[in-house]
């Protein structure tokens, strides 16, 4: 039990350098950078007409516009690393409203060793931060793809 209270307290701790502050949100407004476009969330369908059926979300390609790392936007980002990443457009549904947000990954386009594990999901002034561990090197302008995952 200590050790879960310990890695619990870990993360917050690394999510409160990655977070999206209102000096963070007045930066990216001040850069002309783009509220997030989260219409992809909706972009899903039912398996089947059962009440409690599974969906199936469509993947999503997105542009890197921003890069988030020790409490600093950043160009670029390396494996190993928990880092923020804001990106033009999303299929991933942030927490809000009383619902959890999405887990799943993104890959870089024509490199898929690159890959950031989505294990968090915040919205801050309609810019939506995925945040997780990264492998490979991500940089700003790089394209991705983003996967949800459906069995959570």
């Amino acid at each position: 039990r200590k050790a879960q209270v310990t890695s619990q307290g870990k993360v917050a701790g690394i999510q409160d350098t990655l977070s999206l502050d209102v000096h963070a949100i007045t930066e990216l407004q001040n850069k002309k950078i783009p509220p997030t476009n989260d219409s992809f969330k909706y972009n899903y369908k039912a398996r089947s007409n059962a009440k409690e059926t599974e969906y199936d979300f469509e993947s999503c390609t997105a542009k890197v516009i921003a890069l988030r790392y020790n409490k600093a936007f950043v160009d670029s980002c390396t494996s190993g690393q928990e880092c923020g990443v804001l990106l033009d457009k999303t299929n991933f549904y942030a927490e809000q409203g009383g619902q959890i947000y999405d887990e799943g990954y993104l890959v870089k386009d024509k490199d898929q060793s690159v890959e950031l594990t989505v294990k968090n999901v915040q919205v801050r002034g309609g810019y939506v931060l995925h945040t997780g561990s990264l492998e490979g090197t991500l940089r700003v302008g790089d394209t991705v793809t983003l996967h949800v995952d459906t069995a959570r």
